[in-house]
């Protein structure tokens, strides 16, 4: 007959409904002995069908072995030696119960409910003779002592269970980690012998031993962690179902099988992929994150699965599959540096920030759509695109770039090279090819307004002759886009002259790559302006002062084409020129040589030309003077005590007519070439420069000074207007209004510089020695604020 057992601090009476008699404790005595009839009321020791509570307060020490039905602890058990209680039924240990022994076990020989909220003690050991489910309430670690599970028993684990050793006894032994259960092993072995379930899902499995096997999962993980300071090995393909994580200290080597991850990859340790081996994101949105690198030999993710890059690095020595989405991470790359040919094969539009190639075998696309936002690099092999898409791309923030390429870097197949141009009235830009093997018809395909008719129609796209000293209109689309060759482009909305709205233009062939001598395509000519459009030949920014260096017989200074003013602005060192940017070049002898190395190359990803340093000129800047004339232009003076009065190219510049007719102009003429700086020798104490300012269109302009303190030594800087004998001091009235019609004549204007004391005195002298017409007056800056223009 079943009996209900309490052991109490004081005596209580025989409750009612139980089976048979009751025990209690004598009251104020203790502990009370397991093993002894004495210790129980009604006399007896507990057998297998007794129902025990051991009430909070109270020990009870077990001195030999022992059994119970169902034992319900609320104060402490205590093993005085390596005893065994048997337990047939449940075994609850409540919170305010405790274990407490250096060695022994509990032997679950029937089926039942083991929980576990109280203290246990981790030398105790488990002995799993039937079936066993563990609480979900439960919290048990048993790190001091070995777990068994015998031949053909399960445990389901739905609780926390902290496990040291463990041993299955046969195949057939079994533990299931239940649906949001906690395992952690302690010991390595787990499961040698048997069979182990981590499936079910929302369960973790944490490895804190310090390196060896992974356990062998039946269906794989739902969630594991690598928390040890060792390496872990996988024993066979793996399937984790959740999130995967290597700890600090920990290293994960995949050891030549494949491994599938359905959540997200934290990696604080090492990860060391092996060859052959694959990494398969196959869950829904993943990511990858943590502070140790992410390296992979081949790299899947499936249909249906989104990884984040979350701002890591990805290294890939084998192949890249991606039938998913892969979010890319701004400032960070995806590698492809193997030993042996690499492929990339997607069924949808991959998205990478930073592109790098570094395997002398090659990197070959399979299939698919590329797209590249920030930087290709090419250190090694070559980049076979093999008829797919691959774009780099454009935008009003930043253009991608290809980095100097190296070692046995290399191109093969179409590349689509994006150039952003913003949106800007009817106008023309210097444009150039960064691919081989393209015409003019790719162009026209983004391009609004396009004509190859030189009559009756105007041509809209045109190469430049120095020779001619004259522009050579494009009269085909098959025209080839030569490297290196500048090309003068009209932009505009329609054929109407409706202005160009923002257009992203594409260049499609492969990239150019490695030094480009263009000498071939400049000369120098005598009698002749020496202007030589060319372009940049590279899908990358490139350093004015590296293309200078390598190059010879070149003026120190370029133009390119400005369509806010409808002029050219002059750059120099310390300036860089953007992809696909046309620019002017001027020879200043015979066999002139233009070279742009892979070196010249820059990091920058703006798509336009870098601000200009700032330079130490006087400045005179015509532009219109109303609404209907927006356009202006610059003439730069200098002086120096090593220049010469008339052009020489080591310190002035030419100057080149706007294709804009509209646009106004201002240079001054030295032994007969126009130049847009000039500088003069610094030892003179007057010197009188003539200007010429030719329109496009009758109407309002003026000149604007500034740069007085670059030319300090000169005390009066006066404007002389011909046309109307007047005379302004330009350091007292900066700005000079006046009016001038298309056929006026261009020379009508003359720059005084002199050192010798005030202004106002020395056009009045230079008036009594006739030196300047009768008629001319000095105009106060009032006056010149009124004038009628």
């Amino acid at each position: 007959m079943k009996k209900l057992i309490t052991i109490c601090l004081v005596s209580i009476a025989l409750k009612a409904n139980v089976f048979g008699a009751t025990r209690v404790s004598v009251a104020g005595a203790g502990p009370y002995d397991y093993n002894s009839a004495s210790s129980w009321v009604p006399a007896g020791v507990p057998g297998s069908s007794d129902i025990i509570t051991i009430n909070a307060g109270t020990t009870m020490t077990l001195s030999a072995s022992g059994r119970a039905q169902n034992i319900t602890i609320n104060g402490t058990i205590k093993w005085l030696s390596n005893v065994t209680l048997q337990i047939w039924g449940t075994y609850t240990l409540s919170a305010t119960g405790s274990e407490v022994g250096a060695a022994g076990q509990v032997a679950f020989v029937s089926t039942g409910n083991i929980s576990v909220t109280g203290t246990v003690a981790p030398t105790i050991a488990y002995r799993m003779q039937a079936n066993r489910t563990i609480t979900a309430a439960s919290v048990i670690n048993k790190t001091g002592s070995t777990t068994y599970i015998t031949t053909g028993k399960i445990v389901t684990n739905l609780g926390n269970y902290r496990m040291g050793n463990s041993t299955f006894q046969a195949a057939t032994s079994k533990w299931i980690n239940g649906a949001t259960s906690v395992l952690t092993l302690t010991a390595s072995g787990f499961a040698n012998t048997g069979i182990f379930d981590a499936s079910p899902g929302g369960n973790s499995v944490t490895l804190t031993y310090a390196g060896g096997n992974i356990p062998k999962a039946l269906s794989g993980y739902s969630n594991l962690t690598l928390a040890g300071a060792g390496s872990f090995s996988l024993q066979a393909a793996t399937v984790v179902g959740g999130n995967l994580v290597i700890n600090a200290g920990a290293t994960f080597d995949t050891h030549l099988v494949d491994l599938s991850i359905s959540g997200n990859f934290t990696n604080n340790g090492t990860f060391v992929p092996t060859p052959g081996n694959s990494v398969t994101f196959s869950g829904g949105a993943q990511t990858i994150s943590g502070t140790g690198a992410f390296n992979f030999t081949n790299m899947i993710i499936n249909g249906g699965s989104t990884l984040n890059s979350n701002n890591k690095d990805i290294s890939i020595t084998g192949n890249f599959t991606n039938n998913g989405a892969f979010t890319a991470s701004a400032g960070h790359f995806v590698a492809f540096n193997g030993t042996t040919a690499q492929t990339i094969g997607v069924t949808a539009t991959t998205t990478f920030e930073q592109l790098t190639i570094n395997n002398t075998a090659g990197l070959s696309i399979l299939g698919g759509s590329y797209i590249v936002n920030d930087v290709l690099t090419n250190n090694n092999g070559n980049l076979n695109t093999n008829g797919n898409s691959f774009t780099l791309i454009s935008t009003a923030a930043k253009t991608a770039r290809i980095a100097p390429v190296t070692g046995t870097g290399s191109f093969s197949g179409n590349f689509t090279i994006n150039r952003y141009l913003s949106a800007r009235d009817t106008t023309w830009a210097d444009l150039s090819s960064p691919v081989q093997s393209t015409t003019f018809g790719d162009w026209a395909n983004e391009l609004y307004a396009v004509s190859y008719t030189v009559s009756p129609a105007v041509a809209t796209q045109y190469t430049y002759s120095e020779p001619l000293d004259n522009y050579v209109a494009v009269t085909s689309a098959g025209t080839a886009l030569t490297p290196g060759v500048g090309y003068e482009v009209y932009l505009s909305g329609d054929f109407s002259y409706a202005p160009f709205p923002a257009t992203t233009i594409n260049t499609v062939g492969t990239p150019n790559y490695g030094n480009q001598n263009l000498s071939s395509l400049i000369s120098f000519t005598g009698g002749t302006s020496h202007s030589n459009l060319v372009g940049n030949p590279f899908a990358s920014s490139i350093s004015w002062n590296s293309v200078l260096a390598a190059s010879s017989h070149i003026a120190a200074t370029y133009d390119v084409f400005d369509y806010t003013t409808g002029g050219y602005s002059t750059y120099g060192a310390g300036t860089e020129i953007g992809s696909g940017q046309g620019f002017w070049v001027y020879t200043t002898a015979g066999s002139p040589t233009l070279v742009v190395n892979e070196n010249a190359k820059t990091t920058s990803t703006n798509s336009s030309i870098k601000a200009p340093v700032k330079e130490s000129y006087f400045t005179l800047k015509i532009s219109g003077n109303d609404a209907n004339n927006s356009y202006s232009h610059v003439l730069k003076v200098g002086a120096s005590p090593l220049a010469k009065d008339g052009f020489e190219f080591n310190e002035d510049h030419p100057f080149h007519k706007s294709p804009l007719k509209s646009a106004p102009a201002i240079y001054t003429t030295l032994d007969g070439t126009k130049s847009v700086i000039n500088v003069f020798n610094s030892g003179n104490d007057n010197y009188d420069m003539p200007v010429s300012t030719p329109v496009g269109t009758s109407g309002a302009y003026k000149i604007d000074a500034s740069g007085f303190l670059n030319l300090s030594d000169y005390s009066c800087i006066s404007l002389e207007d011909k046309a109307l004998n007047k005379i302004v001091d330009l350091k007292s009235s900066p700005s000079y209004s006046f009016s001038m019609n298309t056929s006026d004549d261009i020379n009508r204007f003359v720059i005084h510089f002199s050192k010798n004391g005030n202004c106002k005195s020395l056009i009045s002298n230079a008036n009594n020695n006739n030196t300047i017409s009768n008629q001319v007056q000095v105009l106060s800056s009032d006056e010149i604020n009124n004038l009628d223009t």
